[in-house]
């Protein structure tokens, strides 16, 4: 296995949190690219890598085991940007069932904004002025209110 190869797998085997992939994490995805498409344009730093198949499934397979240790989102959504790069349909499961379980999380954390804001609403605090009406399911007003009304008390969400 190539020397690059040997250490992402390595680095991926041992990351615990998004902070110790957060800077490098673009490179398996791009290594595991370049096994079908040699001349896959990258960062300066995989400048003359090369990947064989088995490489390219030992970085798939240290990506699989690693989704398993996290389920915070960024974490997820790091591996799984790392995967999409495989074009395997065989992770096509895969792929549904993070949707449905963090589609049912992003429901779910709404319904708390939702609750959050019409709390303060009740608080005399502004919340929603002028609308005629607000509901939990309104995901796109509830965040941008959420984030508005943050902002006004210096703090600021990122993404």
């Amino acid at each position: 296995m190539g020397e690059l190869v040997t250490k992402v797998v390595r680095d991926i085997d041992a990351a615990q949190t998004f902070e110790d992939i957060k800077d490098w994490i673009w490179m398996a995805g791009d290594l595991i690219r370049r096994a079908a498409q040699p001349d896959y344009p990258s960062f300066p730093e995989l400048d003359g890598e090369t990947v064989t198949w088995s490489e390219r499934l030992d970085l798939k397979e240290a990506i699989l085991r690693a989704l398993e240790r996290n389920s915070d989102p960024l974490w997820v959504c790091s591996m799984l940007s790392v995967l999409k790069k495989t074009g395997d349909r065989d992770l096509k499961k895969l792929y549904i069932n993070a949707l449905a379980a963090y589609l049912t999380v992003l429901k779910q954390a709404n319904v708390v904004v939702y609750t959050s804001l019409i709390a303060l609403r009740e608080i005399d605090e502004p919340i929603f002025d002028g609308a005629s009406s607000s509901c939990s399911i309104d995901y796109d007003k509830n965040v941008n209110e959420a984030n508005q009304y943050l902002k006004r008390h210096g703090i600021l969400i990122p993404g």
